[in-house]
């Protein structure tokens, strides 16, 4: 299967054309070009793997890093709020706000954190993949993880 955009599809229902546009728009923004003689060496299974996998990459949301983060977050602040305690209503008020900023804030930095490592990755691996068809035969396959 194959995301276009958001939408899965079958890739034998994906013209050949369709899956080279899916590459280029994966590939975007590569110093290099690949030699369009490898690209056609690559099979259709092939290419629409390597094409998912550097969408998703390309797409990095953070969401699951954010979830994580703000379960942990939530936990850290509720023992901290027990341990802590307060003295009164007004106390136990600003002690519940502190603990949803923290909870907030913590949330927000380990999702943008999780954004820059995911579009770090993602560059990393598009310049191995067009490295890799910029040369000439001779080349092993591309191993995208």
């Amino acid at each position: 299967m194959v995301r276009s955009s958001g939408v899965s599809v079958e890739v034998h229902a994906v013209s050949r054309a369709e899956l080279e546009a899916q590459f280029a728009t994966a590939i975007r923004g590569a110093d290099l070009s690949p030699l369009p003689e490898r690209l056609r060496d690559i099979g259709d299974v092939e290419l629409a793997g390597i094409t998912r996998r550097l969408a998703r990459r390309q797409h990095e949301c953070g969401c699951n890093a954010g979830a994580w983060a703000m379960c942990i977050a939530a936990v850290i602040a509720t023992v901290s709020g027990v341990l802590h305690g307060a003295s009164s209503v007004a106390g136990a008020v600003a002690l519940a706000a502190v603990g949803v900023g923290f909870v907030l804030v913590s949330t927000i930095v380990i999702k943008f954190v999780a954004i820059a490592v995911g579009r770090r990755r993602w560059r990393h691996d598009r310049d191995a993949v067009v490295a890799s068809l910029a040369e000439p035969e001779g080349v092993d396959h591309v191993v995208v993880r």
